[in-house]
């Protein structure tokens, strides 16, 4: 069975969550882009692993200033992520 499912590029980058024990960070994902894909969840998988092996060469050659994305297979359209910020627990 065929379904929709998506390959999403996010950005991501780190923010300030709060001072409790020294201080903590939590990751933040803004979308890029979106590709919908049709098939199956593992056809998605592929396609996102195919375009984050390619990012992560792009990447490594523009050093550690580069900025951070990622491709990820979900079954909705790109959406920033977190939903509500963390809380320290």
């Amino acid at each position: 069975m065929t379904s929709r499912v998506y390959v999403n590029l996010y950005g991501v980058t780190r923010r300030y969550g709060g001072p409790q024990e020294g201080g903590w960070w939590f990751d933040v994902g803004a979308p890029i882009e979106c590709h919908p894909i049709r098939g199956s969840m593992v056809r998605a998988l592929n396609v996102a692993d195919w375009i984050q092996d390619r990012l992560d060469a792009i990447r490594k050659g523009q050093g550690r200033r580069a900025p951070v994305i990622v491709a990820l297979a979900e079954e909705h359209p790109a959406r920033p992520w977190p939903v509500q910020r963390p809380r320290y627990s």
